[in-house]
Order: C-alpha cells, then sequence, then structure tokens
C-alpha cells in the first residue's frame, strides 16, 4: 500500500470516528441530567443558580398563597354546610323536595345523561322490587335516593378503579360522606356515615 493510500485510509477513519463520536456542546445549555452543568461554561453556571435561587425564592409566595387559599376555603366551607346538610336529607328520604326544588333540566340532557341513567337504572330496580312484593311499598324502605353514594363513587374516575365487587354491598349502605376543613394544623377530615346492614354497624 502506498503512502498516499495510507493518509487516505488514516483520514477517512479519523472522519468516521468523528461522526461516530458525540458532540459536546459545551457553549449551550444542552444535555440530559448530571451531564448539563459540568459542561457549561462558569457565566452561564452562575445564571442557572440564579434561577435555581429564584425558584426557592417563589415558593414563599407559593406557601403564602396556599395558606391564604386555605383560610378562603374553610371561609366558604361554612356557608356550605347548609347545602350538604339538605342534601344529605334528601338523599336519605328525611326530606321530600317540593315541585319547585325539583324543577330541573330533563336527565335527558348531556350534561347529567350518564349518571342519571345510572342513577335512573337504580331506582328502577328498587321500584321493580316494589312491584314483585319484595319491599313493601307503604313501608319506608324505599326513600330517599337508593345507592347514591355507590353511584357517585363508581362515576369518580379518581375512585371509581378502586371500588371492587366485594366493595359494593357495604357501600350501598354509604349514607353521607362528610367533610371537616381544618385551619390549623391547615389540613380536612373525611367522616363516613353508613346505614346498618343486616341490623348491624359496620366498621370502618
Amino acid at each position: 500500500m502506498s503512502a498516499e493510500n495510507e493518509i487516505a485510509d488514516s483520514s477517512s477513519s479519523g472522519s468516521e470516528m468523528e461522526q461516530d463520536t458525540p458532540l459536546k456542546h459545551k457553549s449551550g445549555f444542552k444535555g440530559e441530567g448530571d451531564d448539563i452543568m459540568p459542561n457549561l461554561p462558569p457565566i452561564v453556571k452562575k445564571r442557572v443558580k440564579a434561577l435555581k435561587k429564584l425558584l426557592v425564592s417563589q415558593t414563599d409566595v407559593d406557601t403564602k398563597f396556599y395558606t391564604e387559599l386555605h383560610v378562603l376555603e374553610c371561609k366558604y366551607h361554612k356557608e356550605y354546610l347548609a347545602y350538604y346538610n339538605k342534601r344529605s336529607d334528601i338523599v336519605q328520604g328525611n326530606y321530600e323536595p317540593t315541585e319547585e326544588e325539583c324543577d330541573f333540566p330533563s336527565d335527558e340532557e348531556d350534561d347529567v345523561k350518564d349518571l342519571s341513567t345510572d342513577m335512573e337504572g337504580k331506582v328502577k330496580l328498587e321500584e321493580s322490587k316494589v312491584n314483585d312484593g319484595i319491599v313493601d311499598s307503604t313501608s319506608d324502605k324505599l326513600k330517599g335516593i337508593p345507592d347514591f353514594w355507590l353511584t357517585i363513587l363508581k362515576n369518580t374516575s379518581l375512585i371509581s378503579d378502586m371500588i371492587q365487587p366485594h366493595d359494593e354491598p357495604i357501600l350501598s349502605h354509604l349514607t353521607d360522606i362528610k367533610v371537616y376543613l381544618l385551619e390549623e394544623p391547615m389540613g380536612f377530615a373525611l367522616e363516613f356515615h353508613f346505614s346498618l346492614m343486616n341490623g348491624l354497624p359496620i366498621l370502618y
């Protein structure tokens, strides 16, 4: 092989090696994970540190925002209680809403169709029990909205997947869910109310 060919081969190999070797962007903000900072010029590193410090300072504002937001939630939660209590009375059959209170757009409308269809099925099931003589229509067993909370939970995307078939008989006895907002320390508590199951209280 001639010297010229050796030089050409050497040049070609060097070119291929350069193509196979990843380029290091020492002058730009590129890379992944821990590989970014070491490859940055000192002046850029200082600016990145300034951004980190700025972000930490921003969390102080976030803390103040969520603290004030929680106080506001606690304030209006007290005004919601009257609505929650009335809802509970209707669901449990302790209060029968008036015709005026029932004057609401048809359940066939799209915005409530899915939930109302499921709820309607529950009511029809209870009505069929009455018609078949399984439940005495003159008794107080058919009152309120049957399986209200079970239906709500099964139609809530964050919860529905967690409900297993063996949970449903218990959740069908769920009569109310109450929420209590705690001002200090910030937080909330949920209180679940169940009716008797086979004459016995449900322990949870």
